[in-house]
């Protein structure tokens, strides 16, 4: 990874790294599931499409079975998997001092000249638990500071709808250089007991309905907050979550993350969706979640298609198996392919692919 230090990219399309909490695999497997998820994959599908929107498909195995994200993300960003909370810590410990550079994928963006930016809505500050830019973004975003008024939703008080579109007209928008926005949603984390936020036709609808009797923060003693499905008055939740209500809250994310690129992103933005982990609601074996590329610029995409990814957003059993701790080389690699002439650059001169990561050793020097 080192010797990306000496790749200098020309084209630098907008990047989306969205990873959706909880969207695993399992939902084209399970048996009351898989129906309504391929409808909704190819409804999304066909809009998609009609916007402009390439897409191609492939699934990851994470580290991780329906919890502890930040390993999942760490082996994204690092092209190193960590499976554990002691290989974390240690990474961690090293990546802090002063002295150390570790390569990792936002590193790398940000010497290309990227404006880095890290959007999640559930960090805070608690007792014991310091927020740290781990990863150096150029800016971050977290729950307190998205200015957020209206009623609490869910774990991270403000909706996915509001966060996204917050950030885009405060942090991407009004800058001029490439950006590359990390952001790992809420509306889908496991409060499946809970209706679904409502979405509003405008994101600035939430702070209007400011109100003293807030509902509260997920750190204080009343935990959990409630969700409000129709209206921002009357909460309401069920007696426990079932596989359906969180393929409701999946639809849901869906939605949000569609309305947004077939309104708000740039064109030629190369998005890169995933899921950080199966479904702690459900009992499976498998790792695997669903990995999309999607761009308006076909030539991106039929990069990805030559690695294997199938068409469309709906995995097949010919849609490849890619480890999460692969898709930092995989990323560097399709971003200098594209710099370098689209689908009919010279592979022998691109950087290496890294199938299987490196050497945890890396996060320990």
């Amino acid at each position: 990874y080192a010797a990306y230090d000496t790749i200098g990219l020309g084209r630098r399309p907008p990047l989306y790294l969205l990873m959706i909490e909880s969207y695993g695999s399992a939902l084209n497997t399970h048996p009351t599931l898989r129906g309504p998820y391929r409808r909704l994959m190819q409804h999304t599908d066909s809009v998609l499409a009609a916007d402009g929107w390439h897409r191609a498909t492939a699934r990851s195995d994470v580290p991780v079975r329906g919890g502890r994200s930040w390993l999942s993300i760490a082996s994204l960003f690092t092209g190193v998997r960590i499976q554990h909370q002691l290989l974390y810590n240690r990474f961690q410990d090293t990546a802090l001092r002063a002295d150390t550079k570790i390569p990792h994928l936002i590193r790398f963006l940000n010497q290309q000249g990227y404006r880095t930016v890290a959007l999640q809505p559930f960090t805070f500050e608690r007792t014991g638990l310091p927020v740290r830019n781990l990863f150096n973004f150029d800016a971050t975003v977290y729950r307190d500071d998205l200015n957020y008024r209206g009623p609490d939703y869910g774990l991270a008080t403000a909706p996915d709808q509001y966060s996204l579109h917050y950030t885009h007209e405060t942090v991407l928008a009004p800058s001029p250089e490439p950006f590359a926005l990390f952001f790992e949603t809420v509306d889908s984390h496991s409060l499946w007991n809970y209706g679904l936020p409502p979405y509003p036709d405008d994101w600035r609808q939430f702070n209007a309905q400011e109100t003293a009797q807030r509902s509260p923060h997920p750190d204080s003693a009343s935990f959990p907050p409630v969700f409000l499905p129709d209206s921002i008055t009357a909460p309401t939740m069920y007696d426990q979550p079932t596989p359906l209500r969180y393929l409701r809250h999946v639809a849901h994310e869906w939605r949000v993350l569609r309305k947004y690129l077939t309104q708000k992103a740039p064109p030629g933005s190369l998005v890169l969706l995933l899921g950080d982990h199966q479904p702690p609601l459900i009992e499976t074996s498998s790792r695997t979640v669903p990995l999309h590329v999607l761009s308006t610029d076909s030539t991106l995409v039929t990069l990805a298609r030559r690695h294997g990814f199938t068409d469309g957003l709906s995995p097949t059993a010919e849609s490849p198996r890619l480890r999460q701790e692969g898709l930092y080389a995989f990323l560097v690699h399709l971003l200098t392919a594209h710099d370098r002439g689209g689908p009919a650059a010279d592979s022998t001169r691109l950087p290496p692919l890294q199938p299987r990561g490196v050497s945890p050793s890396l996060l320990v020097q």
